[in-house]
């Protein structure tokens, strides 16, 4: 698909933790099919500090954006944040699609969906600012006891239906194999009673 990507060394981190901003250029060879070809682009360096709360029983997520300037964490206005439960496959939208940060690079929603968690009723809350011009990608997550408590089903290692062949349940090996001892049993008596009539004559 015409896409690359390279993992940064552990040795890079030192260097880009004391950072503000990075910058990166890729380039490609010139081939017999494309001519040579350069992109850069610089990436500030941000994060997002999540607040969880519960007043009167009304769930709050608050999120807010801060970008590293002149040594300083400062807030970052008008950016788009997206607020999100984090789901098997996929993240799960809470409220609007997407909320813009105010003054203070804050934004706040109401959390008001039931979703099944762990044994506990932790599920994990998180927002994203993505794919941004200057920041890129930043997320953070949180777990809470949010969600509805669900227990483990273990049923997979008993004996049912949808098991493996070693648990069958012991009706099903007992049923069949006494139906096909039946049947069986009136074919050996057929022959049987064959045998006898012949031998009568």
């Amino acid at each position: 698909k015409g896409s690359g990507y390279i993992a940064m060394p552990d040795a890079m981190v030192p260097a880009l933790d004391s950072l503000e901003a990075m910058s990166f250029t890729a380039t490609s060879r010139e081939s017999d099919r494309f001519e040579s070809g350069e992109a850069s682009m610089e990436v500030s360096k941000a994060r997002i500090v999540l607040s969880l709360g519960e007043a009167d029983s009304v769930r709050t997520i608050q999120a807010t954006v801060l970008a590293l300037q002149e040594g300083v964490w400062k807030p970052v206005p008008e950016a788009e944040v997206r607020l999100f439960v984090k789901r098997l496959f996929s993240d799960l939208p809470v409220g609007d699609e997407t909320y813009t940060s105010d003054a203070e690079g804050k934004v706040t929603a109401e959390y008001n969906i039931t979703l099944p968690g762990d044994p506990e009723g932790s599920i994990i809350v998180g927002a994203k600012l993505e794919d941004n011009d200057t920041y890129g990608t930043v997320i953070a997550a949180q777990a809470i006891a949010w969600g509805t408590p669900k227990a483990i089903d273990n049923s997979f290692e008993k004996r049912t239906l949808w098991a493996t062949r070693d648990k069958t349940p012991v009706w099903l090996l007992i049923f069949p194999n006494v139906i096909i001892a039946t049947v069986w049993g009136f074919i050996f008596y057929l022959f049987y009673l064959i045998r006898k009539i012949r031998k009568m004559g």
